[in-house]
């Protein structure tokens, strides 16, 4: 067995877990929620945005064509993707934006990592999403590419790029070209020359491969010899 395949059993290992976050229920206003705080515990009063990250290893493990894997190509799973991505339409903010830990708080962490999670979902499975829905994506694109955070977090700025470019391929627009390219410019700026990210005052080794990974996949999608620079930038 191969070390992939390793890491792939026990990450599916965790889906039954993942499961009982989500709202099952297809008669449900919450159907597709995964912050079971809100939706069966009622401890809080809105649904943290952040918790529709979800959809992906969900949409992971419907691709996992992996011997032993009973979510394998699993019908009901593709459903709750899509109803997971439908609730983060549902329950965001008319300007696309979410909360995290505080009503109104507009969060831009959340939005972009549950943003990414449902464009990567709807690739992987193909989904085939309402008007409305992609007007969410376009809506959500554009808060994200107007806010600016008051901290430096660059895996954050690396995670809106990455954002902007897969909301823009499938729109079929280059309405964020500049946003993407002024952003790009606040990651390059905020590396150190030792090679390592800012996140707020100093380096943060979690958030750091997460930014190399936001990094490496627009460099898939659109080869740039600067991003390749960053990446392999390391400490002489």
């Amino acid at each position: 067995m191969t070390p992939r395949d390793l890491f792939a059993r026990e990450a599916l290992a965790q889906i039954p877990k993942i499961l009982t976050l989500l709202d099952r229920n297809p008669h449900s206003p919450t159907y597709g929620c995964f912050d079971r705080t809100f939706w069966q515990y009622k401890v809080i009063d809105f649904p943290a945005g952040m918790s529709q990250e979800f959809v992906y290893p969900l949409a992971l493990a419907y691709g996992c064509d992996l011997p032993g894997n009973i979510y394998y190509q699993q019908p009901m799973l593709k459903e709750w993707v899509k109803a997971g991505i439908e609730y983060a339409y549902f329950s965001s903010h008319s300007n696309g934006s979410c909360d995290d830990y505080f009503p109104y708080e507009r969060a831009a962490g959340a939005a972009a990592f549950s943003l990414l999670a449902c464009l990567e979902s709807t690739t992987l499975l193909g989904l085939e999403h309402s008007p409305a829905v992609l007007d969410f994506f376009r809506r959500r694109a554009d808060w994200l590419a107007e806010h600016q955070e008051s901290g430096r977090l660059t895996n954050h700025q690396a995670l809106i790029v990455l954002c902007l470019e897969l909301v823009g391929r499938l729109l079929q627009t280059d309405r964020w070209s500049v946003s993407q390219q002024e952003r790009l410019e606040q990651v390059y700026a905020w590396q150190n020359p030792e090679g390592w990210f800012i996140e707020y005052e100093g380096c943060d080794p979690g958030y750091h491969t997460l930014t190399i990974s936001c990094l490496a996949r627009l460099d898939q999608l659109q080869p740039n010899e600067r991003l390749k620079q960053a990446i392999a930038l390391r400490s002489s």
